[in-house]
Parts: structure tokens; sequence; C-alpha cells
């Protein structure tokens, strides 16, 4: 048993009446079956949710009630941010809702499902804080994929030192990298934004949104090319320097993104964005704008250029 396992348990006895029962997706298996053999454990279960729905809920809720979980345990939630979600929602619902602690095993997950959801417009949890946060920083080493583009866009509404960092950090294998304080920048960004001021953390997303619906393509890797198509149209609309554009870029590329689908169609993808969308763009990195409106000329132009590689079109 690790320190890590033995800290959330002590934390999970602590929350409620000393029981609790764990929730994990398949990646945090090991964990979880660690932390069942501690004290006030009433089970373990291993489910992939793929999506907070009902049927990962009632799954959940026969769980609970086959292990006959009292009302005032704590439900712990091993994995990923998905998983966090689904157990949230489950937890909320069974006997008046059971408090939930959360162990992120993914970068997607630390940085997003520990700030309040009464802040989180949208979020798909109910409207109850996570009694505690807990991260795998070992885990998150092997599974950061998941949340590096929300890490690129939080590092481009923060500017300063958080860019520079991840710039100095970019060439460097990402198991070597400083977790820690890196969500902690990450975090103090997100939690900085509250209510209609969050708007502002939507850099890059309408187009992201648009481009997950028409395409395979997964959230992360459509935030990248949405960020990609927040500075060409922020260098027609909001004066989003060259130089800062670049830096953008070659971010993302030595993070491994692609920064184009040659699958994109403009008028498809203009055609999913409605038109009264406003967007969050960047006069320069740390100095970003929410609530702009954008011709839709303007908008298509941007998304034609990310069916292509950057090139001397970028900048003209």
């Amino acid at each position: 048993m690790s320190a890590f396992q033995q800290e959330i348990a002590a934390a999970a006895r602590q929350c409620g009446s000393g029981q609790f029962v764990v929730f994990a997706d398949a990646r945090a298996r090991v964990g979880a079956r660690m932390l069942g053999h501690e004290r006030g454990c009433a089970g373990t279960m291993v489910i992939d949710p793929h999506g907070t729905s009902l049927a990962v809920v009632d799954r959940m809720h026969g769980a609970l009630q086959r292990r006959g979980v009292p009302a005032h345990a704590t439900a712990v939630a091993y994995g990923s941010g998905a998983l966090i979600d689904a157990v949230r929602l489950a937890a909320g619902l069974y006997q008046g809702g059971l408090p939930v602690i959360a162990a992120a095993t993914t970068l997607g997950a630390a940085i997003e499902r520990s700030v309040d959801p009464q802040a989180r417009r949208g979020a798909t949890v109910l409207p109850a804080p996570l009694a505690q946060l807990f991260v795998d920083y070992a885990e998150i080493a092997r599974a950061s994929k998941d949340g590096l583009g929300t890490l690129v866009r939080n590092a481009m509404i923060e500017g300063d030192e958080f860019f520079d960092g991840l710039e100095t950090l970019a060439p460097h294998p990402l198991r070597k990298w400083p977790w820690e304080s890196v969500i902690g920048d990450a975090l103090r960004v997100d939690r900085m934004h509250h209510a209609e001021e969050r708007d502002v953390l939507d850099l890059g997303w309408p187009l992201a949104r648009a481009i997950v619906a028409m395409y395979a393509v997964a959230p992360q890797p459509a935030l990248a090319l949405g960020l990609r198509g927040a500075c060409l149209i922020g260098r027609r609309v909001a004066g989003f320097d060259e130089r800062e554009h670049l830096r953008v870029l070659a971010m993302l590329a030595l993070l491994g993104f692609a920064l184009h689908d040659t699958r994109i169609d403009a008028e498809a993808i203009l055609a999913a964005i409605p038109s009264e969308t406003r967007f969050t763009l960047p006069h320069k990195i740390g100095d970003v704008e929410a609530g702009l409106r954008v011709p839709r000329a303007t908008l298509r132009t941007a998304i034609a250029r990310l069916a292509h590689a950057p090139g001397a079109a970028e900048f003209r």
C-alpha cells in the first residue's frame, strides 16, 4: 500500500461515516484494488463510463445497493475526468447524496474537475463541489495527453511566466515535467474566473466543438486546432502579433498536436457554429478578451486554413 492510497483512504474515512466505496476506470484498477484493502472500504468497482450516461449511473447505483452502502458513506472516484463526473452524478442521486473524493489520474481531470461546478457553466455534474481532490502525479506522467490542449489554453490566457515555463518544458519528455507545479499554475488560471467571467476560458472551443461534432477528432486535439484558429482570427480581429502566433504554433507542435486536418471543410464547420456565437480571442499572450463578434467571412477564411499545414499563407 503506497502513501498515496493511505492518504486517500484516511480522507475518505474522515469525510463521512468511516465507510467508503471506490469506483475506478480500467487504467486505475491497480490503485483502486489497493484502496480496497484499506480499513473502511465497502468494495471497489472498475468501470469505463465513456462519458456520463444513465446506464453508467444505474450500474453504480446497483453496486452501492448490493454492498449496502449507508447514506453517510463516501464515494471515491479514481480515474479520468469522465469517471469522476459519472461518480459525482451517481453519488449525488444516491440516498440524498454521498460526498465524493476524487483521485485524478489524467491531466484533464486534475485541471478541470477540481473547480467548483457552480462556477463551471455547462458542467455535467450536480452542483456540489468535491469533498477533496487528490492527484496521482506518477500516473499523469503516463497519461498526460489528456489535458495538454487545456494546459496550452490556460497558458495563453495567463501569459507571463506560465507560458514561458511551458515553452521551456515543451521539448522535454512529459515524464520529466514537474507536474505538481504545472497543474498548480493551470488551476490558478481556472479558479480566477467565475460565472460569466469564465467566458474567457472559451478560447478555441467554438471551433473545437464544431470539429468534434463533424469529425472523429478527440476533444484535446480538436482544441489544439481551435487554438490555432483563434490565433488566425485574432490576427484579423484583435491585432494578435505574428511572433506570438508562431510561439503558440511551436508549442502545440512540440507537444505532439497536429496543426491541420485535411478533412476540414470550411462551409460544414461554419454551419455548425451558430451565427450568434461570440468568440474569445487573444490580443497577445496573456491578454485575452471574451465576447467578440467575428464576421462570417473572416471565420470562414480561418477555418479553411485549418485544412492545411501552417506556412507563409498563415500571416498574409
